[in-house]
C-alpha cells in the first residue's frame, strides 16, 4: 500500500483560516464598484447610445444603484422611478385613455430643449384643422397675427420604439464585476482593501 500526505505550510494555512472573513467584503467592495459603474453606463446610455434627447434630465437622475448585503447573499440593483422609463427600455404603444387624441406637440409648442411648452388647452387662439391635403392626420393650430403655425398632431396612437439603456448597462456591469471580483479578493488576501 502506498499512501501520499498533502500539507499546507503555516503562511497558507494562514491564508486559509481568513479567507472567508476577507473574501464576503472584497465581493461586497467589487458589487458596491460594479453598481457604481453601472449607474454611470446607464446614464451614459440614456443620453448617447440609446437614441434619446436630454431633455429634462429626469431619467438620468432618477437612475439609482444599490447593494443589499443580507444572509451570505450579495445583491447590486439599478433602479429607476420614472415612469417613463419602461415605454423607453422595452417600447410601447401609447393610447389616449379619457381623451379621443394624443397631441403630439411640433418643434412651436416646444422649448429650444424639446420641452412642451403646456398642454393643447393651454395655448391661446388655436383652432382644430382637419385632415386633408395629403395631411391623414387633424392638427391644432395657432394663429399669432397674420401667421398661422401647427401646434399639435393629432393621434389615435404612438408606437414608441424600444431604447434600451439599463439591460446594456446590466451587460457591462456584469462584465466589470467579473474582472473586478479576482483583482479585490487578491488585493484583501495581501492586506489591502
Amino acid at each position: 500500500m502506498a499512501e501520499t500526505g498533502l500539507f499546507i505550510d503555516k503562511r497558507s494555512a494562514a491564508m486559509i483560516r481568513k479567507f472567508p472573513e476577507v473574501i464576503a467584503p472584497a465581493l461586497a467592495k467589487a458589487m458596491e464598484a460594479g453598481v457604481k459603474r453601472g449607474e454611470q453606463y446607464a446614464k451614459n446610455y440614456v443620453y448617447g447610445d440609446s437614441g434619446l434627447t436630454r431633455r429634462s434630465g429626469q431619467l438620468g437622475r432618477s437612475l439609482k444603484g444599490t447593494v443589499n448585503i443580507s444572509g451570505g447573499h450579495i445583491q447590486g440593483k439599478l433602479t429607476t422611478d420614472a415612469v417613463h422609463a419602461p415605454t423607453h427600455e422595452h417600447g410601447a404603444t401609447i393610447v389616449p385613455k379619457r381623451v379621443q387624441w394624443l397631441t403630439i406637440p411640433t418643434e412651436f409648442a416646444k422649448t429650444a430643449a424639446g420641452v412642451t411648452r403646456g398642454g393643447a388647452r393651454t395655448f391661446s387662439n388655436t383652432f382644430f384643422l382637419k385632415p386633408g391635403k395629403g395631411r391623414t392626420n387633424p392638427l391644432i393650430m395657432q394663429k399669432q397675427g397674420k401667421e398661422v403655425i401647427p401646434l399639435f398632431v393629432l393621434k389615435k396612437s404612438v408606437t414608441i420604439p424600444a431604447r434600451p439603456f439599463m439591460r446594456p448597462s446590466a451587460m457591462q456591469t456584469k462584465k466589470y464585476i467579473e474582472e473586478e471580483i479576482p483583482k479585490r479578493i487578491k488585493r484583501a488576501m495581501k492586506g489591502g482593501t
